[in-house]
């Protein structure tokens, strides 16, 4: 985030700066609002917190140099609303911290508490944080509950934007996962396997969902299929529900950029988008008249068409999770760190 250090305007009256805290003794350099703030914190509170911050501000060059001493700590790379937060809570102030966070505050407090290992120092708050997990966790344009979840330990939410993920995430040439409504990159977050696990899982259900029309193609290039529905006994009838059907799945296949046959891995579209080219393949009307129904017009849509909609719906219901066992140990000692 970059730095504006232009002049203020005379007229608004300054903003009190958050970042100094009683006791303080190290200067800290902070991005807060578009604006570089320095401020001061407790070298002592901010040891107790983290780990990663006791190391930093207690080297261990310095049991050698004795005249080794920190001064400041840049931390201006950080969100600042986020690392107020963690401050405010190693500093005791305990009313100044909230009960509730939109979003982009609480991915961003995740990506910290990650960085500096001071999962124990939020656990007061995470219940309150996470109230409408469930909910938010699924809007399209928050993956980042992904991580999210994998710093607090919420492995049923984890489990759900993963699954979400194999089935909404769509790939640009590049090979890089994109999502499927806001047309972005998907977090660069991601946990350790987690996206070869996804490429896998995505992969399988495409080749899976290609499989379906093509075998169907496969049937009526061998032999006549003869599975229609509505058109009685007459030889003439069958064919002509094989000719349609024939042509409107490959013709179908061809519009939607699946035919001539594709691999899974040169599919780009998203698995839902996918299954919703396959599900809505048209089988065009014939029309048959007779003496009796001069203007006959037969529908030959479920001689085929309903299968091939249970077949997607029973590949999709059947989705498997690409978490692994890994995330699964990591995110029971996030748990249990809260504990």
């Amino acid at each position: 985030m970059a730095s504006d250090m232009g002049p203020s305007d005379s007229s608004t009256p300054p903003i009190q700066n958050p970042f100094v805290f009683d006791g303080g003794d190290i200067s800290i350099r902070v991005t807060y609002h578009n604006k570089l703030v320095v401020g001061k914190v407790c070298s002592q509170a901010l040891i107790r917190a983290s780990p990663v911050w006791k190391k930093f501000l207690n080297p261990p060059w310095a049991k050698e140099d004795s005249t080794v001493e920190v001064k400041e700590i840049d931390c201006s790379e950080d969100n600042g609303e986020a690392l107020l937060i963690l401050f405010e809570i190693a500093h005791l102030n305990f009313r100044a911290v909230p009960r509730g966070i939109y979003y982009d505050v609480l991915f961003q407090l995740a990506i910290l508490i990650d960085e500096y290992q001071c999962i124990q120092l939020v656990s007061l708050w995470v219940e309150h944080w996470m109230v409408n997990e469930k909910a938010e966790s699924i809007v399209r344009g928050q993956e980042g509950w992904l991580f999210i979840a994998w710093v607090f330990g919420r492995e049923n939410i984890f489990e759900g934007v993963s699954k979400l993920l194999v089935y909404t995430v769509k790939v640009i040439e590049k090979g890089e996962f994109w999502t499927l409504d806001e047309n972005t990159p998907i977090p660069e977050l991601m946990t350790n396997g987690l996206v070869e696990s996804i490429r896998d899982k995505r992969l399988n259900i495409i080749e899976r969902l290609l499989k379906i029309p093509y075998d169907i193609i496969d049937r009526y290039e061998v032999k006549p299929y003869k599975g229609c529905s509505v058109s009685q006994a007459s030889p003439f009838e069958k064919k002509t529900c094989d000719t349609i059907t024939y042509g409107s799945i490959t013709l179908g296949l061809q519009r939607a950029g699946l035919w001539p046959r594709r691999q899974p891995k040169d599919v780009l579209l998203s698995v839902e988008a996918l299954a919703k080219e396959i599900k809505d393949v048209k089988i065009f009307e014939t029309s048959m008249p007779t003496a009796t129904f001069p203007k006959l017009v037969l529908s030959h849509h479920d001689c085929i068409g309903r299968n091939i909609r249970l077949a997607v719906w029973g590949i999709l219901v059947g989705l498997k999770s690409p978490v692994l066992h890994s995330h699964r140990t990591h995110m029971a000692a996030q748990k249990e760190a809260l504990l």
